[in-house]
Order: structure tokens, then sequence, then C-alpha cells
């Protein structure tokens, strides 16, 4: 068998903004599409709110065919003062809401790396994800990360969460502890290419 190596796909390195410490409030940030099944996030962030008191959920991307339903549900739920989609952002404005947030949900059905993922762990947000994808790799349940495998058990974890304040930031430094070594893509990249040139010119 050839040696293989797991290479890095952090693209970037981002400072912990978010500490644990902003109650109740949710981010997402990616395509309106329905590969992301906000439906579900919606839904979820239905249940927490009916149990703790100021819960927010800004909601930030263009739309790829599902924002028109997707208003339609926050309205039919009640919850046009607490849901809001905010559309397409430069990074630099996205890390505004990020900075207000606890968590950053995701409701995915797939997902390759997913990147908003790993943006939203350094800056310090909770992942608060379904585990698709590489998500499962690097996000560990009750560690640096909510996994969502029951809807039902998942509001209730942060629900419960949300009450213990040392242990919502511990969690954030943990997230963001998750990629603090981590090389970048290009580096590791390189690395690669070059433990191949020397593996060969030893041959």
């Amino acid at each position: 068998l050839k040696p293989q190596r797991v290479i890095s796909f952090c693209t970037q390195k981002l400072d912990r903004i978010a500490f644990g410490n902003a109650g109740a409030k949710f981010v997402f940030w990616g395509r309106l599409a329905k590969q992301k099944n906000i439906t579900k996030a919606i839904k979820i962030f239905r249940d927490i709110s009916l149990a703790t008191e100021n819960a927010q959920f800004f909601v930030i991307g263009p739309d790829n065919g599902e924002e028109t339903s997707l208003r339609r549900l926050v309205k039919a739920e009640g919850l046009t003062d607490s849901v809001e989609f905010i559309g397409p952002l430069s990074f630099s404005e996205i890390q505004t809401y990020a900075v207000r947030s606890t968590f950053f949900l995701q409701t995915s059905n797939f997902e390759g790396m997913s990147m908003a993922t790993v943006e939203a762990m350094q800056m310090g947000l909770i992942p608060l994800v379904t585990p698709a994808g590489e998500i499962a790799n690097y996000c560990v349940a009750g560690k640096n990360a909510i996994l969502i495998e029951s809807d039902k058990e998942s509001c209730q974890e942060v629900t419960s969460l949300l009450k213990k304040p040392h242990q919502l930031k511990q969690m954030s430094q943990m997230a963001s502890d998750t990629w603090r070594d981590a090389l970048l893509y290009r580096e590791d990249i390189l690395g690669a290419l070059q433990s191949t040139s020397s593996a060969t010119e030893d041959i």
C-alpha cells in the first residue's frame, strides 16, 4: 500500500472573537439551498426559543431557491421578530454577526469539509450541527460541538448548556482550540510535495 497523508483544508487562520457569553444567539452563513436544510435549523431554533429568552437566529447568505419558503415558515411559526434573513455579506461583515452569537447552527443533509463550520469554530462559535461529511471527524459531541442526532435531545442540550455559563465558555474555547495548530491548506500541500520530493531522491 502507498503511504497516505491527510491534507488540512484550513484555508485561513481566524482570531477567536466569540466567547460563549452572548446567550441564545445563533448564526448561519452559506447558501440558502435545499442541501443546507435550513427548514430543520429553523424548527430546532423554534423549539429552543420556546425554552429560552431573547433567542435570535441570523441567517446569512445568498438565496439558492429556498428563501421564499423559509420566510413563509418563519412567519407561520411566529418567529419574524427572532429570525433575521441578512442576505449575502462579505466575510468581515459576517464577523460582526459572529461576535454577537454563541452558536453556529447548520443542519445540512450532506457536506464536504464545511468551511463555514471551520471558520465558525476558529472564531469561538459552538457548532450546533448535523454530523455530515467531514464535520463528523472534527466535531466531538459534548467537547467542542453539539451534534444533532436527535432534534429533541440537541435542543435540550442547548437549553441546559445555556444555564451553565462556565461550560459554554469552555466549549467555545475548545472549538477554537481545535484549529489552533492546524496547518493552512497551502502549507500542508507544500509540505506534502517536499516530503514526496525527498522520498523520491532517497530511492
